[in-house]
């Protein structure tokens, strides 16, 4: 439409970079920081699920800061410019004429490979799940499943865009009108876009649900061991390696409420020739609290 206005080539390809620079130093500076809210985040997560952190505030550098910054404007100018200098190349009367018609979403084979690829991710992810409890298995329906909404996004996306777009209309006028009609123009380019949307929340999903599985692994690893109520440990940071006194086992035994207390406790021994880390305690009185197995062996 600009060339049609009288814009020449260089004019539409600088138009289109400058826009591509406003665009990169946003989103790299958005995703900046996300980073650092993600970090901080997992500051606090994990010593809420149980994991030991160092106590101290973020370290942020100059060299932490400037390099995603730098790498985020690269690619995104980088991703801009081919398509700016092909905008750039267009003929002045090319945008009033359908010059180039998308037909991805019409493509038969695309809606056979896609429906086919979907059919074999769900086989796999429940056969993995539900069948033969696999980690690869579910990984590999997981990504059979990205590379379906891939094939088949063009197919689908027309009629997603009719059914989610056609409010637009009536609240946004001819501004919701245009968009919804934009969308339905270029199924291959709305697929490409919900593609990258459905790729970041599949990251985000990702590392939820290995949050949520690693903390319910270690819970039940605990629950199966520990059959005490309450644990007595020091701090694995901050507490200069002082641990605790040998006396506060027979302090704790001694209480009312208390009905059995071992004490733990480690120490460094040669064995082999070696030095090794050794926990000692009371067998005897062990055998209440903590659920120990054996296993057979010889001398």
């Amino acid at each position: 439409m600009l060339r049609a206005l009288g814009a020449s080539r260089r004019q539409v390809t600088a138009g289109t970079l400058a826009e591509a620079s406003a665009v990169a130093l946003t989103a790299s500076a958005a995703g900046l920081a996300g980073g650092i809210a993600i970090a901080a985040g997992l500051q606090a997560l994990f010593p809420a699920i149980g994991f030991p952190f160092p106590d101290g505030a973020l370290v942020i550098g100059a060299s932490s800061m400037l390099l995603p910054l730098a790498v985020g404007i690269v690619v995104s100018l980088g991703s801009a410019l081919l398509p700016a200098v092909r905008a750039g190349r267009i003929a002045p009367l090319a945008a009033l004429r359908e010059t180039a018609v998308d037909t991805s979403g019409a493509s038969r084979a695309r809606k056979v490979t896609g429906t086919a690829l979907i059919a074999l991710a769900l086989a796999v992810t429940l056969t993995g799940v539900l069948l033969f409890p696999s980690v690869w298995s579910a990984g590999t329906g997981a990504v059979l499943a990205l590379a379906a909404f891939v094939v088949l996004g063009p197919a689908v996306s027309g009629t997603a865009v009719r059914v989610l777009g056609a409010p637009l209309e009536r609240l946004r006028g001819v501004t919701g009108g245009l968009a919804r009609r934009n969308a339905l123009r270029s199924p291959r380019r709305t697929a490409a876009t919900a593609g990258a949307l459905m790729t970041g929340v599949a990251v985000v999903s990702l590392f939820t649900v290995f949050g949520a599985s690693l903390k319910a692994t270690m819970d039940q690893t605990v629950s199966r061991s520990f059959a005490g109520d309450v644990a007595v440990s020091a701090p694995s940071f901050g507490a200069g390696g002082s641990g605790l006194s040998p006396r506060l086992a027979g302090a704790v035994q001694g209480l009312p409420e208390v009905d059995s207390a071992v004490g733990l406790g480690k120490g460094v021994a040669e064995v082999d020739g070696q030095g090794r880390a050794l926990t000692v305690t009371d067998p005897a009185a062990l055998e209440g609290p903590v659920v120990l197995p054996r296993t057979p062996g010889s001398k």
